[in-house]
């Protein structure tokens, strides 16, 4: 309720009453801001006196006064013992006649002036791991004189599995070159805004561009390898995406260079990816017998130089205990962030060069240790391992290295934390922009709390405060059992279901359907600032923008809304990655736990079964009712455009909205039908500007919530309707018949059997029908078309750029791109919340690919066949964090809606040619046809002629 501001940027007073207005929080400011880091000091001093963790000693502060300090000349590093190659810029600081180098990214020079010794080598065992991946295991082979060059980037896993690959292509006699060197030039063709290891990943491409190998390996990794895992390993979105956006974004400059894009899956062992190595060995025209031995024994290096991590994890640790008044660091991360030397800006020296052993988390002996529940990404899953090791550890800390707007961090350091409960632990963010001196402080600042803390839980006076709370669980589909521990029906009278709001339609008609199963349901409202203000004050604010909202909203009913008696579900989805959503309905039961919410739970269907998990009776209803909005929410916005009294059309909408809402939930199904006939019969009788046909149109895709959520997408439906641009919003079920799609591929964790399939594509075919039944009878209201969603289709369009085994929805946002425009639209907006991997990686290769040249590609038709006047297709992505747009976007947005403009005039002007020669094809047909049956009668007087008429007319 009270927040604390301090520090030196407060005495600019804006500053505070800007914070107090974004937070709704009363903000309290000392009267000297900018020393409260120095009073800060004394106390934490003062303290460790009174605790007799420090001896009190004398100074003289007149000297400390009059003491002057004089920067001299600065010099740069050698590197030292270490071979450092970091080329640091040190500062030589004269002091009372004395000189003092200071500066640098670890401790060096600090320890020469206090002539303090420390074995930086045998501490940083994070070298010692980047040696064994990089040096030792690596084997050479005899190779033929000209052999081959095959490029590997630096990138992600390479940073763990180098030896596998190495091996295998030495093996098969190619010349592996590793493109270590980070290029800016590719870091600035990336083409969104990327994470700083997708950034780095553009730099070591473009290296070996430079670097002219033959081939480039980049394959496309599904899943990690986790012992005894029963469940998902998944590789994050933009790590298995980037063999796809780099492809894309480098295309003009590859030349002869060939790609390899294996697709591969861990899961199950090394062993048992070597059919793909050796379909890959074959498409090189090599020997399958020589691929083979070449896998086998590139597989057993990898083996045995992982066996080593774990050996030396176990020495060190057993040194350690050996010596109980020492602690080591366990750095925490990705291989590729927290390992790699181009990633971790030197954060292992830091702590070696202070004299702390730092640990690589992947040495510790975790394995066989609990994760953390529906944890699918298989690198969090070992960081979560690791991380109950360290909690039990009296002598292991943590150190957690992340990235700003790293989408699987933003859940797992919250699961982190709650791991390792009161026990220390660092976390440091980094990207391309981050500081040294930052960063060393916040090192120093954590050594010393876990000091501390260590002499504090010597005398006893650390304890783990442990509480009992029992949340709200459900029990099965139709059971909930409450914070008492009583079981209760789903459809008892103090149950209520709460439905988040993704849109008015959307929520109100799920709503319906769960009441039409006997279940009291209420949709929630739509968001605002308010439930975000909320939101944000229970999460980290780096999550998703969906999952900070419906935490806000989730918070706010309980405090605002709840009756005391009520024993309340949230509805969430759920899923199984590799984007965030699936973890949304853990998060929130974190929340509830935290905030010991009483009789409040989260109930979930899985996109596994694609969100059939109720009776068949909710699943019919809630897909009718699904289809039904997806249409009649485009209508809507279609009359707000093209309606010439659209008061009197909305209000059409709104009361037959009302009567299908009632037949939804209280009557027989299938007398939906006719009462959508009774809408489009009203509806067709209202006059329009235009036909629905011929108005400008424009498909807003991306993130299924953003896209629909009317608060996170903000005015910007409404501002392309004031330029008469009817948006088309891509439909909610596009994602259900995607999770079918996924299904009937079988992609799934458990494989479907025979009959299983054929439920699913019987189920699927159920489904399209009612599509077309429904589209078919709202197309006649003039405000809409029939066009069906047809994943397959829309997949197909974006193949030849991204694999359907990228499970998630950037593919849909690729191929729903360039399946609508032209054909369908004449601009495409792509939405998603800020820092989404889906729709960074889908605005990526559509900044590429969305042009006419890509559209031909996806048509698999020649550029000739498009008008030469078409040039530019009008492509937007926006990012949206719950706040007005910037002035960046609001100028986007302007540009864009001049460019479908652009665009819709030269496609009208063609149609209306075209329409004309139709028209006086179909002139001259029935004048034939009249001629050879009333021969010799004048027909002129009776039919008019066409030609110059205006669209309406011809039509």
């Amino acid at each position: 309720n009270k927040i604390f501001m301090q520090g030196g940027v407060c005495y600019n007073k804006a500053v505070p009453v800007a914070m107090a207005a974004l937070t709704g929080k009363e903000i309290i400011v000392p009267p000297d801001p900018g020393l409260m880091r120095a009073f800060g000091v004394a106390l934490e001093i003062k303290k460790r006196i009174e605790l007799n963790l420090m001896e009190e000693q004398t100074f003289n502060l007149e000297e400390l006064i009059n003491r002057k300090v004089d920067y001299g000349k600065s010099f740069t590093c050698a590197g030292g013992a270490e071979k450092c190659d970091r080329k640091c810029s040190v500062s030589l600081i004269h002091i009372n006649g004395k000189k003092y180098p200071f500066g640098g990214a670890c401790n060096k020079y600090y320890n020469l002036q206090e002539e303090y010794h420390n074995d930086i080598k045998n501490n940083n065992l994070i070298n010692l791991r980047q040696d064994l991946v990089f040096g030792k295991y690596l084997y050479p082979a005899d190779l033929p004189r000209h052999a081959k060059t095959i490029g590997i980037p630096k990138s992600f896993l390479t940073n763990t599995l180098f030896p596998l690959y190495y091996n295998f292509f030495t093996q098969l006699e190619y010349k592996v070159v590793l493109g270590d060197n980070v290029k800016q030039l590719g870091i600035e063709k990336k083409e969104s805004a990327f994470c700083f290891p997708v950034e780095l990943a553009h730099g070591f491409f473009q290296d070996l561009i430079d670097r002219k190998v033959d081939y480039i390996f980049l394959p496309h990794v599904l899943e990690v390898y986790n012992r005894d895992s029963k469940f998902f390993d998944r590789t994050c979105v933009l790590l298995q995406s980037e063999t796809y956006y780099l492809k894309a974004t480098f295309k003009e400059d590859l030349g002869e260079i060939k790609i390899l894009s294996p697709i591969i899956s861990f899961a199950d062992g090394y062993e048992n990816a070597k059919v793909k190595f050796l379909e890959l060995a074959k498409e090189l025209g090599k020997d399958k017998s020589l691929a083979s031995a070449a896998y086998d024994y590139a597989t057993e290096t990898q083996k045995d130089m992982l066996n080593e991590f774990k050996l030396i994890g176990r020495t060190v640790i057993e040194e350690l205990e050996n010596n109980p008044d020492k602690f080591a660091i366990v750095l925490f991360g990705r291989s590729y962030n927290s390992f790699a030397k181009e990633a971790n800006l030197g954060i292992p020296q830091k702590f070696a060069s202070r004299n702390m052993m730092i640990i690589p988390h992947d040495f510790l002996p975790s394995e066989a240790l609990e994760s953390y529940r529906h944890m699918y990404w298989g690198l969090g899953k070992q960081i979560l391992q690791s991380a109950r090791y360290v909690k039990d550890h009296p002598q292991l800390f943590g150190t957690y290295i992340t990235n700003f707007s790293c989408g699987p961090d933003s859940m797992i350091i919250t699961y982190f934390r709650n791991i390792m409960g009161n026990k220390p632990s660092l976390t440091l963010e980094l990207d391309s922009h981050s500081a040294d001196a930052g960063i060393n402080t916040r090192i120093e600042a954590a050594l010393d709390i876990i000091k501390s803390y260590r002499e504090l839980d010597k005398k006893g006076m650390i304890s783990e405060i442990k509480k009992y709370f029992r949340p709200l669980k459900v029990k099965n589909a139709w059971t909930i059992t409450d914070s008492d521990g009583e079981e209760i029906p789903l459809t008892d009278s103090r149950v209520k279901v709460l439905i988040p709001n993704m849109g008015n339609y959307a929520a109100e008609v799920f709503s319906a359907v769960f009441r039409s199963m006997g279940i009291n349901s209420e949709p929630l409202p739509v968001s605002t600032f308010k439930t975000l203000t909320s939101g944000r004050g229970i999460t980290s604010c780096k999550e998703c923008l969906p999952l900070i909202l419906n935490a806000g909203a989730m918070l706010d009913y309980y405090h605002e809304r709840k009756p005391e008696n009520e024993k309340t579900l949230f509805f969430m989805a759920e899923g199984t990655g590799p984007c965030r959503f699936g973890q949304y309905h853990v998060y929130l039961e974190e929340i509830i736990r935290k905030k010991e919410l009483k009789d409040y739970g989260v109930y979930t269907l899985s996109d596994e079964d694609s969100y059939g998990g109720l009776a068949d009776e909710f699943f019919k209803r809630g897909w009718i009712g699904t289809t039904t909005v997806d249409v009649i929410q485009n209508m809507f916005h279609a009359i707000n455009v093209i309606a010439e009294n659209k008061k009197k059309a909305l209000s059409v909408l709104t009361e037959e909205w009302k009567k299908i809402l009632e037949i939804i939930e209280k009557e027989d199904i299938s007398k939906i039908y006719k009462q959508l006939e009774v809408l489009a019969e009203k509806l067709s009788n209202q006059k329009k500007k235009i036909s629905y046909d011929d108005a400008m149109k424009v498909a807003l895709i991306g993130e299924i919530y953003v896209r629909h959520d009317e608060f996170s997408r903000m005015d910007l439906i409404e501002r392309l309707a004031e330029k008469n641009i009817v948006v088309k919003v891509a439909p909610i079920g596009e994602y259900i018949y995607y999770s079918n799609y996924l299904a009937l591929r079988n992609d799934g964790h458990r494989k479907p059997g025979l009959k299983e399939l054929a439920k699913l594509k019987i189920k699927n075919k159920f489904q399209e029908n009612i599509e077309t039944k429904i589209k078919n009878i709202l197309t006649r209201s003039g405000f809409c078309d029939n066009e069906l969603v047809q994943v397959n289709k829309v997949a197909k369009k974006a193949a030849h750029l991204i694999s359907p085994e990228l499970a998630g929805e950037a593919i849909l946002t690729v191929g729903s791109g360039l399946r609508e425009i032209l054909d369908h639209v004449s601009g495409v907006i792509s939405i998603g919340p800020f820092g989404c991997m889906p729709s960074r990686v889908a605005e990526s290769i559509l900044n590429s690919e969305l042009n006419i040249e890509g559209k031909a590609a996806a048509e698999k038709i020649e550029r000739k066949n498009y008008s030469s006047e078409i040039e530019n297709l009008p492509f937007l992505a926006i990012e949206t964090d719950g706040n007005s747009f910037p002035q960046i976007i609001q100028s986007k947005i302007e540009i864009f809606i001049l460019q479908t403009q652009r665009l819709y005039k030269i496609i009208s002007e063609g149609n209306l040619l075209i329409k004309q020669s139709y028209g006086q094809k179909f002139y001259d047909y029935i004048l034939d046809q009249y001629n050879k049956r009333f021969q010799g009668n004048s027909t002129e007087k009776y039919l008019p002629d066409i030609a110059g008429l205006s669209s309406q007319e011809s039509d």
